[in-house]
């Protein structure tokens, strides 16, 4: 059935607001499945739409919780065949609002992530994600080309935010496919990529003090990161100490660190 087809059956109309443009490419939906290797693994997809992607995933993974904003796409979602529907949980929600609590009921800690993320919740929806503390081993998100960028950022360019720290120093991020606005309906204005991010060996228990520090590192892009440190209670003298014994200088500024430097400094503030 066409996504057309699925629009007229359920009633539903594609809500601009909420960034909805269905993806229609058979091939790069195949593609985002196969990329999430969810076989027998549990998996939280975040915005399901009419679930074209939760079909291939409900055929693979041993469980798959579906986040979905849109009570429309909900009630959907809700009246589909499933091959498995005892494997499927779907829950109405905004997930920046979805507490860990219910998340880990569900899925556990361990889980895989699938994600079609527009725009204007792509930084929020994956700070989330990053900053949670779950050993979540790999996270597929189609997001607009621009916001791709972002994941893979250098020091020193203008798309260095603290999401490139915490992503580099997770996960491996490679890149499934790119896509083009004919490629969904309605058509979008822009282009739009498939990355996965892989996790990396790491220590879990260091996320939430970094995301602290990169918080206010970056919290006056412009000033120095002693100033900038001072915002996690420090006075100036305990700030520059801090940055000598991390082996920083305290004139820098936050853009120019490398995630090594942060993880360093997080360890030197938590001391």
């Amino acid at each position: 059935m066409s996504i057309k087809e699925q629009i007229e059956k359920y009633g539903v109309t594609p809500n601009k607001a909420l960034g909805q443009n269905f993806l229609i490419n058979e091939e790069a939906i195949f593609s985002i499945v196969s990329a999430a290797r969810a076989e027998n693994k549990n998996v939280l997809e975040i915005g399901a739409g009419l679930g074209a992607i939760t079909h291939g995933l409900n055929e693979r993974a041993k469980k798959t919780l579906v986040v979905e904003i849109d009570k429309a796409m909900v009630d959907a979602l809700y009246s589909m065949p499933w091959s498995h529907p005892e494997n499927l949980r779907i829950l109405r929600a905004d997930f920046l609002n979805v507490s860990d609590d219910v998340i880990r009921d569900e899925l556990g800690d361990d889980f895989c992530v699938v994600a079609n993320l527009p725009y204007y919740v792509t930084t929020p929806i994956c700070m989330k994600l990053l900053t949670c503390g779950f050993d979540i081993e790999s996270m597929t998100l189609m997001m607009q080309t621009e916001a791709a960028q972002r994941f893979t950022a250098k020091p020193c360019s203008k798309l260095y935010t603290p999401l490139a720290v915490l992503t580099d120093s997770q996960y491996t991020v490679s890149s499934v496919l790119s896509t083009s606005p004919s490629d969904y309906y309605p058509q979008p204005e822009v282009y739009s990529k498939v990355i996965r991010l892989e996790r990396k060996e790491r220590d879990l228990s260091q996320v939430k003090p970094l995301a602290r520090v990169l918080k206010a590192a970056f919290s006056m892009r412009r000033k120095t990161l002693q100033n900038n440190i001072m915002t996690l209670g420090f006075d100036k003298n305990k700030a520059a100490e801090l940055l000598k014994r991390a082996d920083i200088a305290c004139e820098r500024r936050a853009e120019t660190l490398t995630t090594d430097e942060f993880l360093r400094l997080t360890h030197v503030v938590a001391e």
